[in-house]
């Protein structure tokens, strides 16, 4: 999602998903990050989407046996914080993530490769901020994906889904040992139309989210 955050990762992590979706969809990923050291985190992830065969039809409507679809993307990406505060917190983090890009359609294909760049700034206001909301913090963040040459399957090519995302998040512990993420973020591509999305998160006693 962005490549920076990886800079704040403080063990090795591991994440999957399975999703067995409708008409025959089948979406798979995998993640992993594993910190080099406190700031420096080096992530490999393979994201596959496919579908199952389904019927082929020629120029004049004739059925024209099966066709198969799928793509997969395979990268690996790097994090880090450049600047710390007086113990050691992160206060900007940049990331950078590289991936190849390989579609198939029947019995053609099309490769390609792509970057994602990122950036994280934590901002901790001064202690009579904090006076009822122990330990809030901002973050800012921007990230750019998909910037790469687009897949050409035949003669024309197709550009990638090129975004750029900015967005903060308030970070805060209402409970001790409870916590609060509000979270915005505004996205421009040029497949689709800018949009917003809101989200929140909550942590109770540190077990259930």
């Amino acid at each position: 999602w962005n490549p920076a955050g990886l800079g704040s990762v403080e063990g090795p992590e591991l994440a999957a998903t399975y999703n067995d979706s409708l008409e025959g969809v089948v979406h798979q990923y995998l993640s992993v990050a594993y910190p080099l050291r406190y700031g420096s985190t080096l992530g490999f992830n393979v994201t596959r989407l496919g579908v199952a065969p389904f019927q082929g039809y020629d120029a004049q409507g004739v059925k024209s046996g099966q066709v198969e679809a799928s793509d997969i993307a395979v990268g690996g990406a790097y994090g880090r914080v450049l600047m710390k505060d007086e113990i050691e917190r992160p206060v900007l983090n940049v990331g950078a993530g590289l991936k190849v890009i390989s579609e198939k359609l029947h019995n053609v294909s099309a490769n390609t490769a792509a970057l994602d760049l990122g950036a994280v700034y934590y901002i901790r206001p001064a202690n009579y901020w904090m006076r009822t909301v122990p330990a809030q913090e901002f973050r800012v963040a921007m990230a750019v994906k998909n910037l790469g040459p687009g897949l050409k399957f035949d003669r024309i090519s197709s550009p990638l889904p090129l975004s750029a995302t900015l967005g903060g998040s308030w970070h805060s512990h209402p409970g001790g040992s409870s916590s609060l993420i509000l979270s915005l973020d505004q996205t421009y591509s040029n497949d689709d139309k800018y949009y917003a999305a809101l989200g929140a998160e909550y942590v109770a006693f540190q077990l259930l989210s």
